[in-house]
């Protein structure tokens, strides 16, 4: 048993690059600390960071195992707090969404793949800094696109959360309820994403199951600085910061599709 460890543990180190293995604990704190805060985001600060390192078909499946962790070890606290109604009304549209972008990610060249995030994450980073306010409320029809929106770039980009957000903040006005709503409408995206993403085969790629591993203590590092800081961080100015992080990780991945398509 112990000889079978250490095959595994030296097979799969020998399957990831060095540099992935050296910087995503370093990027994984700062991912998580940005997701103990607002409850969204780890995979858009993550995600174009370790495109660089590792195929995006291998960081999706490892950043929503990750995110289902933290979903839980941080929704211990703020369970109570979601408005479960607004749960189950996006559940299932995710799920269809999911099972859409799921046939895109495995059918789509990578290069194609990495263009669409790059796009998708400039998008969320402009789209964040642009003044004006969310409408006071939308109408629950706009359930269904949005919640098959959302489900589909969680699966294609591992980064649905952002487009619910537009519908759940104006829905929900408590700082409190949000962030434990739309952490519970993760958790349910990322649980369909697991199923979708195992019955594809993503999970079986060598070294995923070690990396996610790797990179647990950072994850528990940063949700615990994410959770201690989220009440005495202004919001509005946290969010700017990351709108700007998201519009140069953008940038980034897109010079790199182009790049490898030249």
């Amino acid at each position: 048993m112990t000889a079978a460890l250490a095959a595994w543990v030296a097979a799969s180190w020998d399957a990831l690059p060095g540099t992935m293995l050296v910087l995503a604990p370093l990027i994984c704190v700062l991912a998580y600390v940005i997701y103990g805060l607002t409850g969204f985001g780890s995979t858009l600060l993550s995600g174009p960071s370790y495109v660089h390192m590792l195929p995006l078909r291998m960081i999706l499946p490892l950043q929503v195992s990750l995110d289902l962790v933290a979903t839980v070890l941080l929704g211990t606290k703020v369970w109570r707090k979601v408005r479960w109604r607004e749960v189950l009304l996006i559940g299932p549209f995710m799920l269809i969404g999911v099972m859409i972008g799921v046939k895109v990610l495995v059918d789509v060249p990578e290069r194609w793949l990495i263009l669409a995030f790059g796009l998708f994450v400039l998008y969320n980073g402009v789209y964040g800094l642009r003044p004006g306010r969310i409408p006071r409320r939308l109408a629950v029809g706009w359930v269904a696109p949005l919640g098959i929106a959302t489900g589909a770039a969680g699966a294609m980009f591992g980064a649905g959360g952002p487009i619910i957000v537009v519908y759940l903040a104006s829905r929900i006005h408590d700082k409190e309820e949000m962030r434990a709503t739309i952490m519970a409408t993760i958790f349910f995206n990322g649980g369909g994403r697991v199923v979708a993403f195992w019955i594809a085969g993503l999970f079986a790629q060598p070294g995923l199951l070690f990396l996610a591993l790797w990179l647990m203590p950072s994850l528990l590092i940063g949700l615990w600085i994410g959770n201690s800081l989220h009440d005495r961080l202004p919001t509005a100015q946290i969010r700017r910061a990351i709108y700007v992080i998201l519009i140069l990780a953008g940038i980034s991945l897109i010079v790199r599709s182009l790049g490898s398509a030249a």
